[in-house]
Order: C-alpha cells, then structure tokens, then sequence
C-alpha cells in the first residue's frame, strides 16, 4: 500500500509500505480522508511530546470496513466509519475510569497505543485500529467532513468538562477548525456572546458564517473597546485558547472575570512564556486541560452534526491526493490560500 512514513522529524515520504494486518479485536479500514491537525505539524518537526518515530501519522481519518478480526461482531465489510485515536491500556486507573485519552500507560506497547502519534495512523491506503476506536459514519456524510469528528470530540469535552452554562460570555482564541468547533458546540450548549479572536480576517468571516456574535482581528481592532460596546464587564466567563500559542494561554488567563474558567486545546511548541498564575488563587480561577476526545464524544459528534445544527462546510477548505503530501502540509502548515483545515483523500 502507499503511505506517509515519517521516519524521524523532519524526514518523511510517500511510499510503498506492507499492509496491515487485523488482530482479533482489530479491523481493517480503507482509508478513504484523512485531516491535517496542529499536532501533525509539531509531529513532523519533532516538538510534538510522546510521538514514537517511525511511523505514519494521521489520527483524523475516515473510510470503508475491509475485514474485521475473529472478535469483532460491532462491524462489517463495506460499513463506513469514523475514528477517534486513543486506544487506552483499558486497566489503569485512568482507562477504568473512562479517562482513556489519559492512559498512565501511554506508548507503553502493546498495552497503548495512539493512532498516529505511536502506531501507524491514517495517512495511508490501509489503517488496522483496535474496533473501540471506530463509529459508524452516516451515508450522507462525506467522508471529508468525517474527518473532523474526532476535533468536534475534543471541543465537545472540553466544553463539557469545563461547565458552560446558559448565557456564558465565552472567549475564544484561535479561528482554525477546532477554534470554529469549539465556538459552535457552545452556542450549542447555551453560551450566550461568543467572541472568536485571530490574526487572519478570512478566518474571521468564516466565524461570522458559523455564528459568532463578535469577532475580532488581532493586531488591528480593539478587543478591550470591542468588548466593552457588548457589555463584558469584568472579563469573559470562559476564556479558550484553541491555537496553541503559549502567549495566548497567558492571555486567556488575564482575560475571564475574577471566578471564571480557562479551558485549554490547543498543545504549544517550543518555550512557554510566564503567565500570571496569582490570579487562580486571588480570583480563584479555574483551569481545564484536555487532551483529545473522549466520553464517546466522536459518536455524539456525528449526532450532533445530523442535527444539521453543526456545520463544518466553510471549515474543510482544501483537498488533496495522498501522493500530495508535501503540498497539503505546506498548504496547511503555511496557512497558505485561507486554509483552514486540509484534508488527503487516501
């Protein structure tokens, strides 16, 4: 079969590689899409924490049932399907938990394994994933925009795990797809005035369509001023950072009201800048982290986007072919032509 193979940071190619085999609680998928995540970009320049080199990456994929292990009865050749990445150990305290995306054994084979980041992923013609990590996807969904159901999933927990409640006042930071998720699922879930913040106005026109009360061009507009019109007095009740950018989860800490929350999703590269941790003891604020979906939260995604209240067409911006791969990742990496979120059909 063709696949990316990443054979150390920085080094990677299109090229012939075995095809996989099932184990018994396993099934075997032709890749039909595969998406381009932030952490693809911190994968194939080596700042991504917990990657185990070689590998092919790619953990937001969908496609078609080839066969299935001597275990499996959920599924069957030609079902179409969704995954999500983490395949916790299923014994720690965390998996017996439900906390699997948080596995104390992560990268621990074969006890872990996440798809893409320490076991082959989607960025190939064929994938072999543990049959708990798949959700059958609905026959009129694309398989493009099914590839965006595991980032749904993260904005989903996190928001979820972080409380919001009716008539939040909500800031977001970052208007990429999981930034653009994570402003929709909470209008969804009741917040009241969503602001969306980034440096690049085709994103922000994009946020306009999907919903956002306001929307802010860094660099150039006010957000004090802007805020301030709207009645935000005090600050956000929860502030987001969705673009992985240490100076903005600082940023999000200075910016919620004394008791407010700060929910975090995006994973920086590189150094992180001082933030102003006082205020979570003197305004007893809250932190959240989260990494990755969970909560059967890929499954619930689907849901939601069936409701057609979701929408994910302006966010799906580029498509390329597998044998493309440099040019999506730079198209991707390089935010070049608007893009938001590019996807390889496999």
């Amino acid at each position: 079969m063709r696949a990316v193979y990443v054979e150390k940071p920085h080094s990677y190619e299109v090229t012939d590689m075995p095809e996989p085999e099932p184990g018994p609680d396993e099934v075997l998928v032709r890749v039909k899409a595969c998406s381009f995540c932030g952490s693809d970009t911190h994968l194939i320049e080596g700042k991504m924490p917990g990657v185990i080199y070689p590998l092919i990456p790619g953990h937001e994929w969908t496609g078609e049932v080839v066969s299935t292990g001597e275990l499996v009865e959920e599924f069957s050749p030609g079902d179409r399907v969704a995954t999500e990445s983490h395949a916790g150990c299923g014994r720690c305290r965390n998996c017996v938990r439900g906390f699997y995306t948080i596995c104390e054994n992560y990268g621990r084979k074969p006890l872990h394994r996440q798809i893409g980041m320490t076991a082959n992923g989607g960025f190939a013609q064929l994938c072999a994933v543990p049959v708990k990590l798949l959700h059958r996807l609905p026959g009129d969904m694309p398989f493009t925009t099914g590839t965006l159901m595991t980032t749904a999933g993260t904005a989903i927990v996190g928001l979820e795990t972080c409380g919001i409640e009716t008539g939040d006042r909500v800031l977001i930071y970052g208007a990429g797809a999981i930034g653009l998720l994570t402003m929709q699922f909470a209008r969804f879930l009741g917040a009241g005035d969503v602001c969306i913040v980034d440096t690049l106005p085709s994103r922000l026109e994009v946020a306009k369509k999907l919903g956002a009360e306001i929307t802010v061009h860094a660099g150039t507009e006010d957000l004090d001023m802007i805020l301030a019109e709207r009645g935000w007095k005090g600050g956000a009740d929860l502030a987001v950072e969705a673009a992985g950018v240490g100076a903005l989860q600082a940023e999000c800490i200075r910016r919620v009201r004394r008791g407010g929350r700060v929910l975090l999703l995006g994973i920086t590269a590189g150094e992180e800048p001082p933030a102003p941790l006082n205020r979570f003891s003197l305004d007893q604020l809250t932190l959240y982290g989260i990494r990755g979906e969970g909560d059967y939260s890929v499954e619930r995604a689907v849901r939601a986007y069936e409701s057609g209240r979701i929408d994910s067409s302006p966010i799906n911006t580029h498509v390329f072919q597998l044998e493309e791969f440099e040019k999506g990742f730079e198209v991707f990496s390089g935010k070049k032509d608007n893009a938001i979120k590019v996807v390889l059909e496999c």
